[in-house]
């Protein structure tokens, strides 16, 4: 078991100032963005007894391990497709992503926001995990996440070398997409949220997750070298050393 990464309490990821989620240019594909004249309150079309479930520092953490074991494993060789990658960025904890993933669960609809960018991680991706029970007990919150990522991550058997290279622009086969994001060497950052509904006979959990950066057609969701972390610039995360130091400077915004 990897020893687990602390989250500080401002992260560096967040900016402190309010942001204009209406202003256009977080929207290049001109759909409205989630947090644009959004009060935070449940949609009007949900259950009465909607809330949110609490994702603690515990849970946070818990998070950031699942993401940054299973990264360290791909980056150093060891996934089901036997690629080291040269700069695979560590994952941390971002309270602006989590808010924009608390806003699509309020929704309690599985269902992808048409646009979730901020003026740091422009091209920000996403994951959603739906689970329905008849009756209880219900699982808790950890084993819910766990849960959650699993299914993303159970991905990586129907994932190919050429895939991993270069992100298809049109994939007729088995669905890659949430696996790839959470493997892109980019994704410096993460935020998840949970919510807990009644519809109908069924007591639903929907969860989502936030990340700094989407699939991008033809660019790889990572780079492979022959050692991982050789083109790290600051060094390797001395927790996982196959992915760099929370100190990389990463082009999340493709640029480069």
């Amino acid at each position: 078991m990897r020893i687990i990464l602390t989250i500080t309490l401002v992260l560096l990821l967040d900016s402190c100032q309010a942001q204009d989620y209406c202003n256009a240019k977080l929207c290049p594909n001109k759909r409205k963005h989630i947090a644009c004249k959004n009060k935070g309150s449940f949609a009007s079309t949900c259950p009465e007894d909607a809330k949110l479930l609490s994702i603690d520092a515990d849970n946070q953490n818990l998070l950031l391990q699942l993401h940054n074991n299973l990264r360290h494993k791909l980056a150093g060789g060891y996934g089901k497709v036997r690629l080291t990658a040269c700069r695979m960025a560590t994952m941390q904890w971002s309270p602006e992503l989590a808010r924009l993933a608390e806003l699509n669960v309020k929704q309690c609809e599985m269902a992808h926001d048409g646009c979730r960018g901020t003026a740091r991680f422009q091209y920000a991706g996403q994951n959603i995990y739906q689970a329905r029970y008849s009756r209880g007990p219900f699982p808790k919150v950890d084993n819910l996440l766990r849960t959650g990522f699993q299914n993303w991550v159970s991905e990586e058997s129907k994932t190919e070398k050429d895939q991993l290279k270069s992100y298809p622009r049109y994939n007729s086969g088995p669905a890659i997409g949430h696996f790839t994001v959470i493997a892109n060497e980019r994704n410096v950052a993460v935020g998840c949220a949970l919510a807990k509904y009644r519809k109908g006979s069924w007591t639903t959990f929907l969860m989502t997750c936030n990340y700094a950066v989407t699939n991008m057609v033809d660019y790889p969701v990572y780079s492979d070298c022959k050692k991982p972390a050789t083109k790290c610039k600051t060094g390797t995360n001395p927790n996982y050393s196959a992915l760099c130091s929370v100190r990389e400077k990463v082009d999340y915004n493709f640029q480069d």
